[in-house]
């Protein structure tokens, strides 16, 4: 299953969801197409499979592939075992990542 980001407040409860669909007092995710059945209490809980992970911190900074550069630093540790890593290449690499997520307007380092 693929991730996506989306732009929205974390609702508290499903039924402050936009994703809810009420079908005759059987709350439904229109994400995962599940229901807890009628008597789930969708006003004050989500589901325990509800796709909304998380929110970011106001602030953030920019998120990158940490997984790629680690691949790419294991690639060259085995090719090279006495290969040593200075801050200054750390830093280096750190900056050349892909963002994923750009940082938020209001990030101050």
């Amino acid at each position: 299953m693929s991730e996506c980001v989306v732009r929205m407040e974390m609702p508290s409860c499903c039924h402050d969801c936009p994703f809810e669909a009420d079908q005759w007092d059987y709350p439904i995710c229109r994400v995962t197409g599940r229901s807890e059945g009628y008597r789930f209490d969708a006003r004050n809980n989500r589901m325990v499979d509800c796709p909304i992970v998380c929110s970011l911190p106001e602030g953030h900074g920019d998120l990158i592939d940490r997984d790629s550069m680690v691949e790419e630093w294991v690639d060259e540790k085995i090719g090279n075992p006495h290969a040593d890593y200075e801050a200054d290449d750390v830093i280096y690499d750190l900056k050349k990542r892909t963002v994923i997520v750009p940082k938020d307007k209001a990030y101050e380092p």
